[in-house]
């Protein structure tokens, strides 16, 4: 029995998962810069960092979820008969 008063092997996914994470830094440690520095690679904001390539996502491809990007496809589409949730919104 370990001191946790648990056998070695048993323990929850998740307290496997913490003692990776405490008994592996270095391993953690460069995973998370990994991930950050991809961030900052696809970022779509130009902040003038000559050591990393650029690749930005472009803006266009990010969807706008405000009040106004809420468009409905029926009148892209140019449908005859709306999508009834699209009753109530005026025509763009």
């Amino acid at each position: 029995m370990s001191a946790g008063g648990k056998a070695a092997g048993g323990g929850s996914p998740l307290a496997g998962l913490l003692r990776f994470c405490l008994e592996h830094k270095l391993v953690v440690g460069l995973a998370v810069l990994f991930i950050v520095g991809a961030g900052v690679i696809v970022a779509p904001f130009d902040w003038e960092i000559s050591a990393l390539p650029r690749d930005p996502v472009p803006v266009d491809a990010i969807p706008d979820l405000g009040e106004k990007g809420r468009d409905c496809h029926c009148t892209r589409l140019r449908q005859l008969t709306p999508h009834p949730g699209c009753l109530d919104r005026p025509l763009a």
